[in-house]
C-alpha cells in the first residue's frame, strides 16, 4: 500500500504518519521515494493511534515498539508493556487530581 491507501484506512494524515516515521515509529519499505506500506506497518499505526489517544508520549510509545513482543497478535501485552502502560496510567491520574483540584479552586473563584 502505499501512504494515501494507508492514510485512508488508519484515519491518520499523511504528514501525521510521515511525523511517526521521523519519529523512528514506522520503517516502510521504500522503492525509491515510494513508501510501501504492509498490513504489520497499518496494525502498528492503529496501536500508535490507540496509544497517543491515551496521551502516552512519542518516547514511551517508542520504548514499547522497540521491545520485542511487547504487544501479541491477540492483544495481550507483557510485562514490560504492562509496567510502561501502568506508570503512565499513574501520571494520568495525578494529573487528572490536579486539574479536579484546579477546577475546584476556579468555582470558588467564580462563586464569590
Amino acid at each position: 500500500m502505499l501512504i494515501g491507501e494507508v492514510a485512508a484506512l488508519s484515519g491518520l494524515e499523511p504528514k501525521t504518519i510521515r511525523f511517526y516515521e521521523r519519529a523512528k515509529l514506522l520503517a516502510p519499505r521504500r522503492h525509491g521515494r515510494l513508501r510501501i506500506y504492509r498490513t504489520p506497518e497499518l496494525a502498528r499505526l492503529q496501536l500508535i493511534k490507540r496509544l497517543r489517544l491515551f496521551d502516552v508520549p512519542i518516547s514511551k510509545i517508542r520504548d514499547l515498539i522497540n521491545h520485542q513482543d511487547a504487544f501479541s497478535l491477540d492483544g495481550e501485552i507483557n510485562s514490560f508493556a504492562r509496567e510502561l502502560l501502568g506508570n503512565h496510567l499513574q501520571e494520568l491520574e495525578s494529573r487528572h487530581a490536579k486539574l479536579q483540584e484546579h477546577i475546584r479552586e476556579l468555582n470558588v473563584m467564580l462563586a464569590r
